[in-house]
């Protein structure tokens, strides 16, 4: 009993340990941003061009994205899309030897990394 519990606590910490993949859409590289526009809710006003896709699985995804999109060069991010559902995560205290299970919300988004094209 001792091992279901110890797997069913261990699939439930992993899956909810935050994940961010980045996608490059070109060859192109940049180096490391120190500021990055965020849009959610409406895209930039100025010219810009779309350099990679940032897939963020945690419980601040706009955090996660940014940290992402500074990594690579960008200059800011788009949200595409976001999607929330609760988990819950198996708890003992190791103390008492008491337990239970809390719901958890978890976010995942899809932003797009994007680079300002330099007027002439």
């Amino acid at each position: 009993m001792k091992k279901v519990m110890l797997l069913f606590s261990l699939f439930m910490f992993i899956s909810c340990v935050s994940s961010v993949v980045y996608r490059p859409l070109i060859d192109e590289k940049y180096p490391y941003s120190d500021h990055i526009d965020v849009y959610t809710k409406e895209k930039p006003q100025k010219p810009y061009k779309e350099i990679g896709r940032i897939i963020v699985k945690s419980r601040d995804v706009v955090k996660d994205a940014t940290k992402k999109a500074k990594e690579v060069g960008a200059d800011g991010i788009i949200l595409d899309s976001e999607s929330k559902k609760t988990v819950y995560l198996y708890r003992r205290n190791p103390k008492t030897g008491e337990s239970d299970i809390s719901p958890e919300t978890e976010v995942q988004a899809v932003f797009t990394a994007i680079k300002y094209i330099e007027e002439e």
